[in-house]
């Protein structure tokens, strides 16, 4: 029990440094605010002390606020609802650091400008430093995440194989397994994305400008193609593995009986698969929305399929019974 909570304190300890940033935005919003024109200073160039670039204030800081609060959701999110493990803990770091870094750079360049007569005469001097702190909170939310180590009883559990064959079907006997297979973490990604969308939306028809449209498109197309990943339906039948998004119904795998070699049910890593989601990598090509069980799909021509999903060696064996009958029916 005191471990639980222990972890508990660390995530909730992380999850507050997350939002840190974010909050520090808005605030230094309100107190630059008398002090910006429409107008501040957003690049120098080698040691210049006078910049040479200069960008819209509130435009500049809808798109890092989107960004940011889109990125710190996901970090949130990682952190609450991952698993304890290594690769969420890197996920989760990582995260924090690109949901830090618009916010902490709109900070420094705007209190540089609003401390200097005009954006013209802005000098960024030793402001510069600040950007160090995304690294810090990054490295501070690697530490405070908990992490479970493996016991030898969890290494063996993940024993990988090909389970045990379904008895015989018969050639008129119907066998359809199915799954819907959901990520919380990425539909509340989805929300977060559409929220920043619509914000942003809301900020480009007052604003009428261009820009914030783009971002606004951009965080939208973002939104749904994270949205088609979650929820998924896997389907097992004499058709073949079929994996269907469920919300737009856009097939994202489609392998027919006849190019499947073998199913076997294993621990999918996403590290070893190239990383969370749709993914394509030197081993294969695979859908990875959690760290667990998932089907691997072994096709006749030697490239593999991953699925991630739970009750794994069911649909193994499921897809390993229907591939038999099809070879003995075809008389191979």
């Amino acid at each position: 029990m005191r471990r639980i909570s222990g972890a508990g304190l660390r995530r909730s300890a992380a999850v507050v440094l997350q939002i840190l940033p974010l909050i520090a935005m808005g605030a230094a919003a309100l107190v630059f605010a008398p002090r910006l024109g429409p107008t501040m200073a957003t690049h120098w160039s080698g040691f210049a002390m006078e910049p040479d670039g200069y960008g819209s204030t509130w435009m500049s800081f809808w798109i890092s606020a989107a960004i940011a609060a889109a990125v710190t959701a996901i970090a949130v999110a990682v952190v609450l609802m991952g698993s304890a493990s290594r690769e969420n803990r890197k996920m989760a770091s990582a995260a924090t650091l690109i949901a830090a870094f618009p916010s902490t750079v709109w900070i420094v360049l705007a209190g540089t400008t609003a401390d200097a007569a005009s954006p013209e005469s802005a000098d960024l001097g030793a402001r510069l430093g600040f950007l160090v702190i995304p690294f810090l909170v990054a490295t501070v939310v690697f530490l405070l995440f908990p992490v479970v180590p493996e016991t030898e009883d969890e290494v063996l559990s993940a024993a990988q194989g090909v389970p045990e064959p379904l008895e015989s079907l018969a050639s008129n006997e119907r066998l359809v397994w199915s799954r819907t297979i959901t990520s919380p973490l990425l539909v509340a990604i989805a929300v977060v994305l559409v929220a920043s969308a619509v914000a942003l939306g809301v900020a480009a028809a007052r604003s009428a400008d261009a820009g914030l449209w783009t971002t606004c498109a951009t965080l939208s197309f973002v939104a749904l193609s994270v949205l088609a990943l979650s929820p998924a339906r896997l389907t097992i039948d004499r058709f073949g593995v079929r994996l269907r998004s469920g919300a737009f119904g856009i097939p994202l795998i489609r392998i027919p009986l006849r190019d499947i070699d073998v199913v076997s049910a294993e621990t999918i890593e996403p590290g070893q698969w190239g990383g969370w989601g749709y993914r394509f990598s030197g081993r294969g090509r695979a859908y990875v929305i959690r760290r667990g069980s998932g089907v691997v799909v072994h096709r006749a021509g030697g490239s593999v399929v991953a699925v991630t999903v739970r009750d794994a060696e069911e649909a193994a064996a499921a897809a390993n019974a229907l591939r038999e009958r099809s070879r003995v029916q075809q008389g191979s």
